[in-house]
């Protein structure tokens, strides 16, 4: 999809039964080349700017720092039983706000338990124009021993906004390798 904007929305070609029961997977601006449209040069991290999230049962929204970009990515759906096997659940999407290195902690609603849930990073925009500072759009997230959602970058001193999407996988034959890395 090209992404010019703030907020853009696209229709989804299959409703979903639920906002709850999917979410936006493996957003990336530009898949393999990165930049805006057109671009040959090299881009700094706002130009890479973009994050896609499901905004309701029919659409899924969009939208970036700067320009126009091709985003790619997947939307994961549930359409089992309630209670199925491979059944999950979408707990929260969030925006977390960086604007230095360090931690930022925000409350989820509606965890059972943590060690069955996923961060997925779903999109992140940044402020930062200099192509020599890349690092500055690294970020991680991860559930504290609290249920709470950690987003974290080791330096930066740019705006960073991280888009994230709690998924908590319910169904018995999920099984996930929760864990974590510390910037060191």
């Amino acid at each position: 999809i090209d992404v010019t904007s703030e907020g853009q929305t696209h229709t989804l070609t299959n409703t979903l039964p639920a906002t709850s029961s999917a979410f936006v997977r493996n957003t990336n601006p530009r898949g393999h080349s990165g930049g805006p449209v057109g671009s040959t040069g090299n881009s700094g991290p706002d130009d890479l700017s973009g994050y896609a999230y499901v905004s309701s049962t029919s659409q899924i929204t969009l939208g970036r720092q700067l320009g126009t970009h091709k985003m790619v990515g997947e939307v994961w759906r549930y359409t089992g039983d309630l209670g199925g096997l491979d059944e999950f659940v979408v707990r929260d999407r969030l925006q977390v706000t960086l604007t230095g290195a360090g931690p930022s902690t925000t409350s989820v609603s509606g965890v059972v338990d943590r060690n069955k849930c996923i961060c997925f990073i779903t999109g992140k925009t940044c402020t930062q124009n200099s192509q020599n500072n890349m690092a500055e759009m690294g970020a991680i997230a991860y559930l504290d021993v609290n249920g709470d959602l950690v987003v974290e970058r080791g330096s930066g001193s740019s705006t960073l906004v991280v888009y994230v999407t709690v998924v908590e996988f319910t169904g018995s034959n999920w099984t996930v390798g929760y864990s974590r890395t510390t910037f060191g």
